[in-house]
């Protein structure tokens, strides 16, 4: 799995949708955020084991481009 595709895992992962609207649709871009910044604290906890350091340094470089 590419890096980018990892770090659009993560935040995926820690987003709210909103299932009324037809497709997916974040409810708002604070919601965005919010999972931007869930996904950055799961990397740092990753870190803090230090598995596959640049790696996930890579990955949590490329969360906050999205």
């Amino acid at each position: 799995m590419s890096i980018k595709e990892e770090a659009q895992r993560l935040v995926f992962k820690f987003t709210v949708f909103d299932y009324k609207v037809k497709g997916f649709k974040y409810i708002t871009e604070l919601e965005h955020e919010a999972a931007k910044r869930c996904s950055v604290m799961c990397v740092d906890e990753i870190l803090r084991f230090r598995l596959n350091v640049n790696y996930w340094n890579e990955v949590k470089q490329e969360i906050t481009k999205l």
